[in-house]
């Protein structure tokens, strides 16, 4: 259970690092049509991390959930 919540507190960690990687990238950009263009492919990064990393926290979080309740189970109650 432990390892699950630092997998998860771990995951946490590194998507909200790389997204402010990513937003300080994006502040780089320039109002002309490269800018804009650089700027969407940018977004469309940050999502994407967002998303891996929000399917590695679900999967963790199942896996701690059926953790809580088998300990729950076996315990007893």
């Amino acid at each position: 259970i432990r390892s699950k919540e630092s997998d998860i507190r771990k995951y946490q960690r590194k998507r909200d690092s790389e997204l402010a990687a990513l937003k300080r990238k994006k502040g780089f950009a320039t109002n002309s049509l490269a800018g804009a263009t650089w700027e969407q492919s940018i977004s469309t990064e940050m999502m994407a991390v967002a998303d891996r990393y929000q399917h590695m926290i679900d999967t963790s979080q199942k896996d701690l959930d059926r953790l809580r309740q088998d300990r729950k189970r076996l315990a007893g109650d």
